[in-house]
């Protein structure tokens, strides 16, 4: 619609004109465009931002970077500061990773 009269030049008095004689046209009070905006805002439920990346998904997804890296000749400090990120992504997935106990086998 706008596309449609930015041909034509309007002045405010027939803006005016045209929003008091149009009947199908609703006047919004404020508190409306605020219900709406909230319900907008229920219907689209926002995703939990806050998901942690697991360590061994942090270590396959370096992998998958230097192998890039190194396809697409990518500098070699670059290539490093990953394989330093994937060092420390790999000792972060080792200090969680537990001994299973032969305890766990038996049941009670």
């Amino acid at each position: 619609m706008l596309n449609v009269l930015s041909d034509q030049d309007l002045t405010n008095v027939e803006i005016r004109n045209w929003l008091e004689n149009d009947e199908d046209l609703l006047p919004l009070e404020d508190l409306d465009v605020a219900d709406e905006h909230h319900d907008s805002d229920n219907e689209n439920p926002k995703l939990d931002t806050n998901k942690t990346v697991k360590n061994d998904e942090a270590v396959k997804s370096f992998n998958t970077c230097i192998k890039w890296a190194e396809e697409n000749d990518i500098s070699l400090h670059d290539v490093l500061v990953l394989q330093r990120l994937q060092e420390t992504a790999c000792i972060m997935n080792m200090k969680k990773i537990k001994q299973t106990r032969i305890t766990n086998y038996f049941t009670k």
